[in-house]
């Protein structure tokens, strides 16, 4: 399945993004908009041309923002990102760096398969 820009509807759905072992869920709509419960967080899609991903991402609640990309594997099931801070607060030029995360698309067997092993765990490091 090939996307051409604006193609955008790959990127709905439940997905799981780790990073440093930890799992945060998302929520994306058909336009790879959505939102994930650590510091009421939410993504926003700039643009999906091919296999890669460019957006921002916002966190209300520590008052912090950014981007981020990520490269998709031929079936949109995964992907491999990195995210970057472009706000801290007030300061609009930060110099703490980002991070690199894996984005699973979840499946009902997946997720049967998740919860039954006990793997999920809550996003609750200090980073972003």
């Amino acid at each position: 399945m090939a996307s051409q820009p604006g193609d955008r509807h790959v990127l709905a759905g439940e997905w799981e993004y780790v990073v440093d072992g930890a799992v945060v869920r998302l929520a994306l709509d058909e336009q790879g908009n959505g939102h994930y419960d650590w510091k009421d967080g939410r993504f926003e899609t700039h643009t999906l041309i091919g296999h890669t991903w460019h957006g921002m991402w916002f966190q209300k609640e520590n008052d912090r923002d950014g981007g981020f990309t990520v490269e998709f594997s031929p079936d949109f099931s995964e992907g491999e990102g990195r995210w970057w801070y472009s706000r801290i607060g007030t300061d609009h030029a930060p110099t703490q760096k980002g991070g690199t995360f894996h984005l699973s698309k979840k499946t009902a067997a997946y997720e049967s398969q998740r919860y039954s092993t006990g793997t999920v765990r809550s996003f609750s490091r200090h980073s972003r």
